[in-house]
């Protein structure tokens, strides 16, 4: 295809001018000409979109071994290893550098699942004796965060959040209806802690001070 206009002083679509210089009307030359020039364009085209194809690659690829060092494999959501390296093989499923990307990190993912059934198990220890949030090194939000770190959308961790918010509300109301000030404020505090809207918290907590002047006339 580069014969038609190239090299530069041998190629056909000069051929063909040289004709129509002798001869305008020739129509022969003037098809020949005109095909070159469609040619030429969607040759163009075609190149321009290779060159955009391949960018594109590269620039996964540079996405991706970034992120694969970091260990960001599978999170956050959209700016991790494995997002890019299966987009490259959307785009190049011959692509050898995606391919042994992915077998990395999916034998990475393998050795994780025995630490998030470990860290899953703490978790609901530390919850069923009420160490929602303390002590440090030892409660249950910690071995949760451990999990979402890695399994951002891991169903059973975020089950037991809300588990733990929930109970962490409940003991706010009887710590409450106790006339418990104290209970109160570290329950709903352990709930905010866990998710629950702030507002919502502040709308709880509310009263605290009465109960504490009650106690105290008392």
């Amino acid at each position: 295809n580069d014969v038609l206009i190239e090299p530069i002083d041998n190629n056909a679509q000069q051929r063909f001018e040289q004709i129509l210089e002798i001869d305008p009307e020739d129509t022969y030359a003037k098809r020949r000409l005109s095909e070159i020039s469609e040619r030429v364009h969607t040759l163009a085209e075609q190149n321009s979109r290779k060159r955009q194809f391949s960018e594109r690659i590269a620039k996964l690829v540079t996405d991706g071994e970034a992120y694969f060092k970091k260990g960001n494999f599978i999170s956050p959501p959209g700016s991790n290893a494995r997002d890019s390296f299966q987009e490259v093989l959307r785009l190049d499923p011959a692509n050898e550098i995606a391919q042994k990307r992915i077998s990395e990190i999916n034998k990475a993912l393998s050795d994780l699942v025995g630490q998030i059934s470990g860290w899953l198990q703490k978790a609901k220890e530390y919850t069923d004796q009420t160490q929602y949030v303390n002590p440090p090194g030892a409660n249950a939000k910690e071995m949760i965060d451990l999990v979402l770190g890695v399994d951002p959308a891991n169903a059973e961790a975020k089950s037991l959040l809300i588990e733990m918010a929930a109970r962490a509300i409940m003991d706010g109301d009887a710590a409450r209806a106790a006339l418990n000030p104290e209970g109160m404020k570290k329950s709903f505090l352990e709930a905010q802690a866990l998710g629950v809207d702030p507002d919502f918290v502040q709308q709880k907590l509310q009263g605290i001070d009465t109960i504490k002047r009650s106690k105290g006339n008392v």
